[in-house]
């Protein structure tokens, strides 16, 4: 982890006076401002290792095969109506246009392992949950897809793995939100721009398939002009749920069908306020 510009200079510092002692004390002395400079470079650099050592852990976790993430991958990259074929030489499977994205129809897997008992023996069991974009909307698989997904999952998984399918309507979210934000931005702006993360965050959940209540709050914190948010409630309906049956999420929730959408149901129906700081300040 990246050491702070303080913690690198009082190192230098410490050494130059084991070595150099006598050196002046002025925090404008020329040896203080190159020890100022060095320990900037040297911090940028050591940020730019961190940045790197996350992204080869986080390809590592991706292409590592027989992990979750490898799965949720896996999943994404499956091509409807094509079929895999057996590379001889690697004893891979491929597709024949693999570089052709058109029929990568997945657009959101959640993948998790759970112990389940059957007949009083118990067995682990993945369970993939997809859902694919269709005008611009997430929705379940067709029966067809959702065959055809089965078999390719049944080509490229280990063997002895015992995996379950689950491609279902989506899980209901509803929000009663409001975000304050700088009278300098537009309301209207605010607005649209808030609406734009919500959205964002609906399709950029990871492999795990979990709602993290601050996850959300911090993506509409992320919108230019907001300075902070009060969220009044937040609750969460599964597909197999009785009807008006909700749940309120505290830190998270687990998404059934691995995805979601923000309920627009008479009774339930997602409130967004939009309000200038100057409204919190002066209450």
């Amino acid at each position: 982890m990246a050491r702070t510009i303080a913690e690198i200079q009082s190192t230098i510092k410490q050494n130059l006076e084991e070595r150099l002692p006598g050196l002046s004390t002025s925090k404008v002395g020329e040896w203080s401002l190159w020890q100022h400079i060095v320990a900037v470079a040297i911090h940028s650099f050591e940020l730019i290792l961190d940045l790197f050592r996350k992204e080869i852990d986080d390809l590592t976790d991706k292409i590592t095969p027989g992990t979750l993430r490898w799965y949720a991958e896996m999943c994404k990259r499956f091509h409807n109506g094509e079929d895999l074929l057996f590379d001889e030489k690697t004893a891979l499977l491929y597709y024949k246009n693999q570089d052709d994205k058109t029929n990568e129809i997945i657009k959101v897997a959640a993948v998790s392992e759970v112990t389940v008992i059957t007949g009083g023996v118990s067995e682990t069991k993945l369970f993939i949950k997809v859902a694919k974009e269709e005008g611009g909307k997430i929705t379940e698989l067709s029966a067809d897809e959702k065959y055809n997904f089965v078999n390719y999952i049944e080509a490229i998984k280990f063997a002895g793995c015992q995996t379950e399918i689950i491609s279902t309507k989506a899980d209901q979210i509803q929000y009663q939100m409001r975000v304050y934000h700088d009278p300098a931005i537009a309301h209207d702006k605010i607005e649209d721009g808030v609406l734009a993360a919500l959205e964002a965050y609906k399709t950029s959940l990871g492999f795990d398939g979990v709602l993290y209540r601050q996850q959300l709050i911090d993506a509409v914190m992320s919108v230019e002009g907001v300075t902070t948010v009060d969220m009044l409630s937040l609750k969460h309906h599964r597909f197999k749920d009785a009807e008006g049956v909700w749940q309120d999420i505290d830190t998270h929730a687990s998404l059934d069908a691995g995805y979601f959408d923000y309920s627009d149901t008479k009774d339930y129906k997602c409130l967004l306020e939009v309000k200038s700081i100057n409204e919190l300040l002066k209450a």
